[in-house]
């Protein structure tokens, strides 16, 4: 078994197979992953062994992710998101924050007094956040993450408004969220960074509103961990 596994906490990344380098007598594995949300990340190594040698103990590195732009503190009219990356952490923003088209938006521990819309964007994260207004993320080429403290360790958010996430290409969550409107989940496709994530997680949140689910391929689950909703339930959301 020439592998090593590497994990992200308890979280596994992937599997890479050994191959010559890194030195004489030496063999090495690559396993190349962008989806981390931005924070320090504890990453772990450890080789299986094989026919000719035992296997290794497990080894750690700490990886922080960040953001090109890092956007703190009292801020007042918004913020307009750059490409290629752009962070908000533990701010309290007075207006809409917009994402960048192609770049990555990443809020976290913050109030923001206004809504949130994204569209076309790439990764999109949204963790023990405030948000007044309402949220829409369309069109995103990465992973969308709005909640999921489990696997991603991203804090559950408020939003008193409505949400929309829509025609997103690379998997999408909704996990332990408390929603005041209506909830619509509609064209997501594609896979997310982990095994798991290979439909639209929709679990956990409680809904003001209604919860809506059209075209969704293949149809979101709720990992069995129903969503309390105060409307109606419709669509391929039907039973969640």
């Amino acid at each position: 078994m020439n592998h090593c596994d590497r994990e992200d906490g308890s979280t596994l990344l992937g599997t890479g197979t050994l191959a010559p380098g890194g030195g004489a007598h030496c063999a090495q594995a690559r396993v190349a992953f962008a989806d981390l949300l931005p924070g320090s990340h504890t990453i772990t190594a450890q080789y299986g062994g094989d026919g000719n040698f035992l296997a290794g103990g497990p080894e750690t590195v700490t990886e922080t992710v960040t953001c090109a732009n890092v956007v703190t503190g009292d801020v007042r009219g918004g913020v307009e998101a750059t490409a290629p990356s752009t962070c908000v952490i533990g701010a309290t923003v007075h207006g809409t924050v917009h994402g960048a088209a192609d770049g990555a938006l990443f809020i976290g521990g913050s109030t923001v007094f206004g809504s949130v819309h994204s569209a076309n964007g790439t990764l999109f994260g949204l963790c023990g956040t405030t948000v007044t207004g309402t949220l829409e993320v369309d069109g995103a080429s990465g992973f969308v993450v709005v909640g999921d403290p489990a696997d991603d360790g991203c804090a559950g958010n408020r939003v008193n408004g409505s949400v929309h996430l829509g025609d997103n290409h690379a998997g999408a969550e909704l996990i332990a969220n408390r929603i005041g409107g209506t909830v619509e989940v509609d064209g997501t496709t594609g896979t997310g960074p982990f095994p798991e994530d290979n439909r639209a997680e929709i679990e956990g949140n409680t809904i003001g509103g209604s919860l809506l689910c059209v075209g969704n391929t293949p149809p979101p689950t709720n990992g069995g961990n129903p969503n309390t909703v105060g409307g109606s339930r419709a669509g391929q959301c039907a039973n969640l």
